[in-house]
């Protein structure tokens, strides 16, 4: 249930989280949203459009220095006015798909959008719309999508307590397996005369991370060669292989072979792999106690229904009566029993995210 979240060497990036950018490394990287893309490229966007917008003349350096407005006003219109936040904030509701897009055309795109969409609510707004028939059925779909949602987020937050999630954590301490790590830095070259070479310098008693900063072709280079610590189904075999063999604090005294080049393997030091503290599991254990509670909650709801199913043409095919003093769960005899909740993925104001809804 829990899982350490590695990034891997072919295959690996270091425990600290640098991110090792080469054709080795595969980072797999879950919900990253805009703003965490946006605090490189777009921020420099930003900022060279505070300093300079549209050729003006940069003022006096002797001339005081206004303050930054951090949230400017980017567009008006209908006597509204559009800040740069706005903007921000629609960029990040955006599909991942859209987030792709270069950061400066993303933001140019969101701003006309929200430029469109007063333009249309603007003249909407005459059009007398607000009563029609159509318009109210689906105010009411959704009213009843809200309150339906709202339900089940109070549910779960009140059934997500300390003592559950700690159980939890109890249960996953004592289904945790014993799994052999390795520490390992790796000098990475693209022809085996080289990292020959290398080899004779680390003899000599020349530094691994120096050889390793001037000389490996991997991101990793900058850091010495560190990849961290990773578990032999985390790279690729061969690699694997030669770094397992090793004892703690030796290198590869011949160059290993990959698809990515020849390596020069150091291993640093060798350990059991140890359970993820409280604190970092919570996160994962919450998002799997919300789902069983999901399916706890449904289950005891519909112990005290009667519910009669009727196949595609409408044949009546099972029937089920509430439980004896209308508790405990009465099977349902339907594979397409449950109707589906719908999904909310982002949480409420509390923080309590209803995902993975009951299919």
């Amino acid at each position: 249930m829990i899982e350490h979240k590695k990034s891997c060497h072919e295959t690996r990036t270091s425990e600290r989280g640098n991110a090792i950018a080469a054709t080795l490394v595969i980072l797999i990287i879950a919900g990253v949203g805009f703003f965490a893309y946006k605090s490189g490229k777009l921020d420099t966007i930003l900022a060279k459009s505070d300093s300079s917008a549209n050729g003006a003349v940069e003022i006096a350096a002797a001339e005081p220095e206004k303050p930054k407005n951090e949230n400017p006003v980017l567009a008006k219109l209908y006597g509204d006015e559009i800040k740069r936040q706005d903007v921000l904030a629609l960029v990040n509701t955006m599909p991942a798909q859209m987030q792709q897009i270069p950061p400066e055309q993303l933001f140019s795109l969101a701003l006309e959008q929200i430029i469109n969409n007063k333009v249309i609510d603007n003249n909407a707004a005459s059009s007398g719309l607000e009563n029609d028939a159509d318009v109210l059925k689906q105010l009411e779909g959704v009213k009843v999508q809200i309150v339906r949602n709202k339900f089940l987020q109070n549910t779960v937050k009140s059934k997500l307590t300390d003592e559950r999630l700690k159980a939890e954590y109890e249960q996953y301490l004592a289904n945790f397996q014993d799994v052999e790590e390795v520490k390992v830095a790796h000098i990475l070259v693209d022809n085996e005369k080289l990292a020959k070479d290398l080899i004779e310098k680390l003899k000599k008693g020349e530094a691994f991370a120096d050889l390793a900063k001037e000389n490996s072709q991997d991101g990793s280079a900058e850091d010495g060669g560190d990849l961290g610590y990773f578990a032999k189904t985390d790279v690729v075999p061969a690699f694997a292989e030669a770094a397992f063999a090793l004892e703690a604090g030796t290198y590869s005294k011949v160059p290993v072979k990959t698809d990515f080049g020849f390596h020069i393997i150091k291993v640093d030091e060798k350990r059991k792999r140890p359970p993820a503290p409280f604190e970092d599991a919570k996160p994962y254990m919450e998002k799997e106690l919300q789902r069983v509670i999901l399916d706890e909650m449904i289950a005891e709801l519909k112990a005290d229904v009667v519910i009669e199913r009727f196949d595609i043409n409408g044949n009546p095919i099972a029937k089920t009566e509430p439980a004896a003093g209308s508790e405990g769960t009465v099977e349902d005899t339907s594979a397409e029993a449950d109707a589906a909740v719908t999904p909310m993925d982002a949480p409420d104001e509390d923080g309590v995210a209803v995902e993975g809804a009951v299919e």
